[in-house]
């Protein structure tokens, strides 16, 4: 067997180089025609289906909710050493509804955590009232520490926008600001007005941020419930203030219902 593949050594090295080149050209032959036939058939149905996966992903993006807006944060005085602290909030979202929770940060400390409901393509505001502090604070800042969404379903809200409108019509008015007089033995400003449930609907207890501005320039901020506020009712409201050298000229109301919120809503009868 030895002398036999010596004898025919050079024909083996032959046909084993043939049977090489054979398969060489047969790949390199299927190469060209698998990238030929990618080039001329395959490389526009994988763009497609490169297209078709984003399109469930740009869907969901898309119904995600947008980023709410925080801005104007700022503190005021309400008494010698109480302050309140005020940011606007902005949600851009036309059928998100969120709850978030939240802290004032300042050079004192950390307000308590507060929460609000933000409603859908709504610009609120959130506070936090009556911190005692030793001093003014600087360096404020409002601190998110949670964001709930919830979506409005559009089978049973169609249109978020106009629900809302219908529904949050409260309207100030007969404002009359009596200051403190030490003379009179009068110790606290009073700030008197009306308020008008113009809707037609009935709320069990709204919540109300009440903004007292002079000239435009805000002074002072409570907060006010009004009980079983009846539909075209209007209710007189007297609120009191310790802060000095202040005058109010305006008032401007800032509802604070959750108005999705059945439980909010006094049914016809009750």
């Amino acid at each position: 067997m030895a002398q036999w593949f010596l004898r025919h050594k050079y024909q083996l090295r032959k046909w084993w180089i043939i049977l090489f080149v054979i398969i060489n050209v047969v790949l390199v032959g299927y190469s060209f025609y698998g990238w030929g036939r990618y080039a001329i058939f395959d490389y526009k149905n994988t763009s497609q289906i490169l297209v078709d996966l984003t399109v469930p992903i740009q869907r969901y993006l898309h119904l995600q909710p947008q980023e709410m807006q925080f801005k104007g944060v700022r503190a005021i005085a309400s008494n010698a050493d109480r302050f309140d602290f005020l940011a606007n909030v902005d949600n851009p979202n036309s059928h998100w509804r969120a709850q978030v929770e939240y802290v004032f940060t300042h050079s004192g400390g950390v307000t308590a955590t507060s929460s609000a409901i933000i409603l859908p393509g709504s610009g609120q505001m959130i506070v936090s009232l009556g911190n005692e502090l030793s001093g003014f604070p600087a360096s404020v800042d409002l601190r998110i520490t949670r964001i709930e969404w919830e979506r409005i379903n559009p089978h049973t809200v169609s249109d978020p926008a106009t629900f809302i409108a219908d529904r949050v019509m409260f309207e100030p008015g007969n404002l009359n600001f009596v200051p403190a007089s030490e003379a009179a033995g009068v110790p606290t400003h009073s700030i008197e007005f009306d308020i008008t449930n113009v809707s037609v609907y009935s709320f069990w207890e709204p919540k109300f941020h009440v903004l007292m501005l002079n000239n435009e320039t805000l002074v002072g901020v409570q907060t006010i419930e009004v009980s079983e506020f009846r539909a075209g009712e209007t209710r007189p409201i007297v609120l009191k203030s310790f802060q000095q050298n202040i005058r109010v000229n305006e008032i401007r109301l800032i509802p604070v219902v959750d108005v999705f919120d059945s439980g909010q809503y006094i049914s016809p009868g009750q």
